[in-house]
């Protein structure tokens, strides 16, 4: 979208063109990974999600979440890279390191639309069952996933130098880790109980970690 030939006769056009780029790839892949998750990415949008909306069974026709990576976010990162490859003007101290972060977040936001390909392999079908205490786990990780990514992009609409913003990082973080941490000992406690078996604890470990992975992306 602001990958121009002409953006690359000036260090800081190309500058400023990686940026808004980079924010372009950061919202499709912020909307990919809504759709891994069977949720309508307009639901970022809103002041609130819709708790109803969260517990929406999925279309089991719905969208696959690798053609989505295929279709909206490889071409997009593939062309990023290669612009970048073409600068041939020198960089000052500066401009190198905001060329390797940008590198780096673009490689952090592709790795959780790959992470989110992962998690919809078992969300979907779980999702798609009949009400039980699996279901259930997996509604509970998907609920608190989706609320990260709405703070997050509620956030991210913020001035980069509010002063709120790292306060308010750090609150997440915080309930990153506080959910995690529950959410594992409500997994052996339903184990005990006798309401899941090692095989589905197992799975749902796995995808607790794809989630953090989302998040920390």
């Amino acid at each position: 979208r602001h990958l121009t030939g002409r953006a690359l006769e000036s260090v800081d056009a190309a500058t400023a063109a990686v940026a808004l780029e980079l924010r372009h790839l950061g919202r499709l892949c912020v909307e990919v990974i809504c759709r891994a998750l069977t949720l309508p990415p307009e639901q970022l949008a809103q002041a609130q999600p819709d708790e109803a909306v969260l517990d929406l069974h999925p279309d089991m026709g719905g969208e696959d979440a690798d053609a989505l990576y295929q279709q909206h976010v490889k071409g997009v990162y593939a062309d990023l890279l290669s612009f970048m490859g073409k600068l041939e003007l020198p960089l000052d101290e500066a401009h190198q390191r905001f060329w390797q972060h940008e590198q780096m977040v673009a490689l952090l936001l592709v790795n959780a639309v790959k992470d989110a390909k992962h998690l919809q392999k078992n969300l979907r079908p779980r999702l798609a069952e009949g009400p039980s205490p699996l279901r259930e786990a997996y509604l509970a990780l998907r609920r608190h996933l989706f609320r990260l990514l709405h703070a997050l992009n509620k956030l991210g609409a913020t001035p980069p130098y509010a002063e709120h913003r790292a306060t308010r990082l750090a609150e997440l973080e915080k309930q990153a880790d506080d959910f995690e941490a529950s959410f594992r000992q409500r997994l052996f406690m339903m184990v005990r109980r006798g309401e899941l078996d090692g095989l589905q604890t197992g799975s749902l470990m796995n995808d607790l970690g794809y989630a953090e992975r989302i998040f920390n992306s």
